[in-house]
């Protein structure tokens, strides 16, 4: 899949994935469009909610920071990307 503007001399981004069947072309978009959502949510925690300030030892209580984490990103307003 290639996105590419309208006027633009260059596409924007390029994909290749490979599927079992062909898939529709709005399956197409949610794909290619749901990872900005995903790393905008981690660049977000990263740098306001303090995910990178977790410094312990076991996935256990690394797990359990990312959780809270991601529980705080849902309270603080402005936050949830325009979908």
């Amino acid at each position: 899949m290639v996105d590419w503007p309208e006027g633009h001399t260059e596409p924007y981004h390029l994909y290749l994935a490979f599927f079992k069947s062909t898939p529709t072309a709005q399956r197409y978009l949610q794909l290619s469009r749901g990872r900005f959502a995903i790393e905008q949510f981690f660049r977000r925690v990263k740098t306001d909610l303090g995910l990178d300030h977790y410094e312990g030892r076991s996935w256990q209580g690394f797990h359990h920071h990312l959780v809270l984490a991601a529980v705080a990103y849902l309270f603080v307003p402005g936050f949830l990307p325009a979908l």
